[in-house]
């Protein structure tokens, strides 16, 4: 079983606040167009909670629904504190359902330290499975204000390292062609923690794929040191 239970979740990484609610609206003369394209891509009519729970944020969302191209297009910003803000699109690529997060930015301090993205994240992966979404992608974002190229790939987040970077790798880790072979590595971490740069990433939803082991290895330790008193 590939997905971890809420209950589970919430003992390890503290309580989520499941429940969800939000003012969910249409782009201007977009609203059938879209409606139409959510009933194609999921063979059912989607209701106001079901875009929510797409986008997967906690808190009280402001969302506004349409099309961009053949993909569905959720744009969305948060009313209360935690402070969130982004898009995300929905539709085909290489014949499979996939979601893309865009420009998804958590504005507050006090929520990174408080791990909404995880929340964030598990909320989205949960709905995206149930739905029968193939891949969640997403830019891994290195910047001042943000630590996505090291945080996603904890996650399970995935991509091919780029060659630039292959090159400079020490020989113990010339063998690593992916950000989870990198992880795996011992040391591995730490000089994608140094060296590490923004990257196009990808969580692959299959049951058994190397993105759900990371996750589910990810839960586990953090399991552990709970259990064991440790942060």
């Amino acid at each position: 079983m590939e997905t971890i239970p809420v209950r589970q979740f919430s003992t390890v990484f503290g309580e989520i606040p499941m429940d969800q609610s939000g003012d969910v609206r249409f782009f201007p003369s977009e609203r059938r167009e879209s409606e139409f394209l959510a009933f194609r891509l999921f063979r059912r009519k989607l209701n106001p909670s079901d875009y929510l729970r797409l986008i997967g944020a906690p808190g009280h969302l402001h969302v506004q629904v349409g099309t961009l191209g053949a993909s569905l297009y959720l744009e969305f910003s948060e009313y209360d504190h935690v402070g969130l803000t982004g898009s995300c699109l929905v539709g085909i690529k290489r014949k499979k359902l996939c979601l893309v997060n865009e420009g998804c930015r958590l504005l507050s301090l006090n929520a990174c330290q408080r791990g909404i993205g995880r929340q964030w994240f598990y909320r989205q992966k949960t709905t995206c499975e149930e739905f029968g979404i193939k891949k969640i992608n997403t830019l891994a974002v290195r910047s001042a204000f943000s630590h996505g190229f090291f945080i996603l790939p904890r996650f399970g987040f995935d991509a091919k390292i780029p060659f630039f970077l292959r090159e400079r790798l020490s020989p113990p880790l010339r063998d690593c062609f992916t950000l989870a072979d990198l992880f795996r590595a011992s040391r591995g971490k730490n000089w994608w923690r140094i060296h590490g740069v923004s990257l196009d990433v990808s969580f692959d939803l299959t049951p058994g794929s190397v993105s759900q082991k990371v996750w589910n290895a990810y839960f586990a330790e953090y399991s552990r040191r709970n259990s064991q008193g440790k942060k």
